[in-house]
């Protein structure tokens, strides 16, 4: 068998460790196109470090989802590093596995039994379990409405008039800390409804028939995504795929500008507490926990429907429009320069455009000074050149 420990390009099998800085080995990763291959891995792996299988405890193991995974790395493992660096190891592995055109893979967790009592000990602190759900505003001091956005704290649906165009799925991926428990699928009778999507889920390990994910901040775009995203989908006999609501699951649905038929519905189904539906003909209930984001840049189309939060996002004042060019730009731009942009131009977007034109003028007019290439920028996005 070759060795184990040489790092390359791998296709049927790969090896994460968790290491102490004196290179003891105290967690083992190990994945497998099936069970045989994991095991043989790990025996392997065991022998070339001279370590014994009996100092060390398997705490899980079993068939995980790589669907639309096209591999598996320490830079696609964040979550996994970040828990084992609160508890001094370092994650490293033996390559690269490429999963195209799997659905499943077989893995195997162990850690070794001096780090499972201290793993114990910690508890909710260790990201492999499920955990408490945190808000961390420590990253986001930079974010322009930085106390209203601190609404988001409360956990509480919220209705956004953002008009500032604020990323608000890249500010609550940002502030969230903390893994959430959802089943990985749910048997009904003889019908079964997936809730685990790798498009919507950052795995970080599975626990029988659940999934312990990343808290899920899933975004729904009325321009460009359909509406049928809210019901069951057939995908294969007695096979569903579930709601975007059932995916959300312990965590945030964002909508933009939404239809408000279908913000009813969801209201209506959050207050219930359950989702109500048939197949073939036989009533079910599943219960339902999410919190709802609606984003406009009209408020007025929903504020009948009693939002326990309302947050305002007005278009930048000049300052700030300042403040953001002079962070990214590291030049500060004047006064009468920024209030010459145009009100539907007070945006954070717009303020990106502006920053990334700037950049490539820069490169072909480098004795420009600031205020005239980004004359020159906003020239451009309004039709002025």
């Amino acid at each position: 068998m070759e060795d184990v420990e040489i790092p390359k390009e791998r296709y049927d099998s790969l090896v994460f460790v968790g290491i102490r800085r004196n290179g003891t080995v105290e967690f083992i990763k190990v994945y497998g196109k099936n069970k045989e291959k994991a095991m043989e891995v790990l025996e392997e792996f065991f022998f070339r470090r001279g370590l014994h299988p009996a100092d060390f405890v398997v705490i899980e193991q079993g068939k995980e989802d790589v669907s639309g995974r096209a591999m598996i790395s320490t830079r696609t493992e964040r979550e996994l590093s970040a828990s084992l660096a609160k508890l001094g190891l370092k994650l490293i592995s033996n390559g690269v596995l490429y999963t195209s055109g799997k659905d499943t893979i077989y893995q195997i967790t162990a850690v070794s039994k001096t780090l499972l009592p201290e793993i114990k000990a910690r508890g909710q602190e260790v990201d492999l379990e499920e955990g408490s759900i945190k808000i961390d505003l420590s990253e986001v001091q930079g974010y322009p409405y930085i106390e209203k956005l601190k609404l988001f704290e409360l956990r509480e649906d919220v209705l956004v008039e953002n008009k500032a165009s604020i990323d608000l799925e890249e500010f609550l991926n940002n502030i969230i800390r903390g893994n959430v428990k959802i089943p990985a699928y749910i048997d009904l009778d003889h019908h079964r409804i997936l809730v685990y999507d790798g498009i919507f889920h950052e795995r970080i390990s599975n626990l029988a028939d659940y999934v312990i994910v990343r808290i899920p901040v899933i975004y729904w775009d009325a321009y460009s995504d359909d509406i049928s995203d809210f019901e069951l989908k057939e995908i294969g006999k007695n096979l569903y795929t579930a709601p975007l609501f059932l995916k959300a699951s312990k965590g945030y649905l964002i909508l933009n500008e939404p239809p408000i038929g279908l913000v009813q519905k969801l209201l209506s189904i959050k207050r219930r507490g359950y989702f109500r539906f048939k197949l073939e003909g036989k009533r079910y209930e599943l219960p339902v926990d999410f919190i709802l984001v609606v984003e406009t840049r009209d408020s007025s189309k929903y504020t009948d429907m009693n939002f326990p939060i309302l947050i305002l996002l007005p278009e930048l004042h000049a300052s700030e429009i300042e403040r953001l060019i002079s962070t990214k730009l590291g030049v500060k731009p004047s006064i009468p320069t920024v209030g010459s942009i145009p009100k539907e131009l007070r945006t954070v977007s717009a303020v990106e455009n502006i920053v990334r034109l700037v950049e490539k003028l820069k490169a072909k007019s480098p004795n420009k000074d600031i205020d005239e290439l980004i004359d020159d920028a906003i020239a451009m996005m309004t039709g002025g050149i």
